[in-house]
């Protein structure tokens, strides 16, 4: 139910506004329920309002085309989700020291906890 696009309909974009008003929040709430994730279905919606504008056909039916990307695209961050979860990333290796091989530490060192010198507590100036 594809066909090509008429001159005078490329250059209007007023119909993608009010297509835009009009389904926005019905779209949102789908890819929401199929993604349970609020940030996820408002950037599909908004990318299948993009892939709907750069089209270079005329769609009979908007509304269904909309949806149809919608849905697909929900479909399409479960199935990369299984891809990560049947392949999980090892875990990070730790951080060796380079002075001794021992695994870095997060607790600090008591030199570094002394006090500094007057000589290394003078402020920084511009005109130095």
């Amino acid at each position: 139910m594809i066909r090509d696009i008429e001159p005078d309909r490329a250059d209007d974009r007023t119909w993608i506004a009010e297509l835009y008003e009009r389904e926005w929040r019905p779209l949102t709430r789908v890819a929401y329920l199929l993604t349970n994730s609020r940030p996820t279905a408002e950037e599909i919606v908004q990318d299948a309002f993009v892939r709907l504008q750069a089209s270079r056909t005329r769609v009979l039916n908007p509304g269904a085309y909309l949806r149809t990307v919608v849905v697909n695209a929900c479909r399409d961050v479960h199935r990369h989700q299984a891809v990560v979860d049947r392949n999980p990333l090892p875990p990070p290796e730790p951080v060796r020291a380079e002075h001794d091989g021992s695994v870095a530490d997060s607790t600090p060192q008591p030199q570094l906890l002394e006090p500094l010198a007057p000589a290394e507590t003078l402020p920084l100036s511009a005109d130095v």
